[in-house]
């Protein structure tokens, strides 16, 4: 997803980093439970995907009150990384059942 804040292309991606950022602004995992948790996990993605950048949360804020939009393309994205990711992982009641050997009979 690529988007143009103060005059810099981003490329946004879901990163470790930007799992990392997000958790030292937090204290918490990205779980997200209102929209608080996506735009922060969206500004700590933008962070994560360019260093560089000089921009606080108010900045940010405001940047998406312009551009409003940009917030459900970034719903929209984090929706279709979580679909690929669960049909890449291994289903979780697909469960390995491991036979016990026969016992002898005596």
């Amino acid at each position: 997803m690529n988007i143009q804040i103060n005059g810099n292309e981003i490329e946004v991606k879901q990163t470790f980093r930007a799992h990392i950022i997000y958790e030292q602004i937090t204290g918490q995992t990205f779980s997200p439970k209102n929209v608080t948790d996506i735009i922060t996990f969206f500004y700590s993605s933008v962070m994560a995907c360019n260093t560089d950048l000089t921009l606080d949360f108010n900045d940010f804020i405001d940047w998406l009150d312009e551009n409003p939009n940009t917030l459900t393309d970034f719903i929209s994205f984090l929706t279709e990384n979580d679909k690929r990711q669960q049909a890449l992982s291994p289903k979780q009641d697909e469960k390995t059942t491991v036979k016990q050997p026969a016992k002898k009979k005596k």
